[in-house]
């Protein structure tokens, strides 16, 4: 296999695809990257086993198809120091061994089999599926106006994340830890569906990281899961299981005392 592809482009994709990975990981599988190649595209996979990124990339004059995996840490602090310029990779199908050619110098390496790598392909068959699309920023402001009010208690779980309540007109964000409560309704775009999830912290921060830059996001609610699709990035996580509890009940309805400031 060969492909060429620009260094800063490569760099942008597998950082934030790196979002995903642990620190520690039960699998020594799952500190790298999946590479997959097919004819001009370039897919790399990162995953924990509940969370996982996919990015889709063009590459330049690429020979041959397959896949390997590679060290993340050290594939990303490679690509972090070098200047903009154009990269080759030279992989030999029979042993792996990974030749990346740039104009001051080249670097080997030994890859993994990429058949190695755990699959994320969903096995769920229920129909009980629901999808729309909706501006990123709609997404975005929802978490970024409620990640603040998660609970961090083992024992309550469902308050460990952000309640996504869907109706057909708007979006509604919830986050609560039981002493601070916060409700972020959104009718950007109307999904047109009704459903709700429990999003944990860390798929709301790999989103909002990731697909900041993209202008829509395609969402893909299962029983078990969620799926966010834009063109270049594919992040399917878990779902918090488990109801939350019932936020309106929280609010004050008739609440007769009212005060207004100036925010600065």
């Amino acid at each position: 296999m060969k492909f060429n592809v620009s260094s800063k482009t490569l760099y942008s994709y597998v950082s934030a695809v790196s979002k995903v990975i642990n620190s520690k990981n039960a699998l020594t599988i799952l500190n790298n990257f999946l590479f997959e190649l097919s004819d001009n595209t370039l897919t790399i996979t990162a995953s924990d086993l509940e969370n996982t990124l996919v990015a889709h990339l063009e590459v330049m004059d690429a020979e041959g198809e397959g896949k390997f995996c590679v060290d993340a840490r050290r594939m990303v602090d490679l690509l972090k120091e070098m200047p903009d310029q154009g990269i080759s990779f030279d992989i030999n199908d029979d042993n792996l061994a990974v030749e990346i050619v740039y104009p001051s110098g080249n670097y080997s390496f030994i890859a993994i089999n990429g058949n190695e790598y755990p699959s994320n392909e969903s096995v769920d068959e229920s129909t009980d599926i629901i999808e729309f699309t909706c501006p990123t920023e709609q997404i975005i402001k929802g978490i970024d106006n409620t990640l603040f009010a998660v609970g961090n208690d083992d024992l309550r779980p469902q308050m460990m994340g952000i309640l996504w309540d869907i109706k057909p007109d708007a979006i509604t964000f919830v986050a609560t830890d039981t002493r601070k409560l916060v409700k972020y309704r959104n009718a950007m775009s109307a999904p047109g569906v009704e459903g709700s999830c429990i999003l944990p912290i860390k798929p709301a921060t790999v989103i909002k990281n990731v697909f900041a830059k993209e202008d829509e996001v395609k969402v893909t609610l299962e029983p078990k899961s969620a799926t966010f699709e834009s063109p270049s990035y594919k992040f399917n996580c878990r779902f918090i299981k488990g109801s939350f509890p019932d936020y309106n009940r929280v609010i004050p309805v008739k609440n007769p005392y009212a005060i207004t400031v100036d925010r600065q």
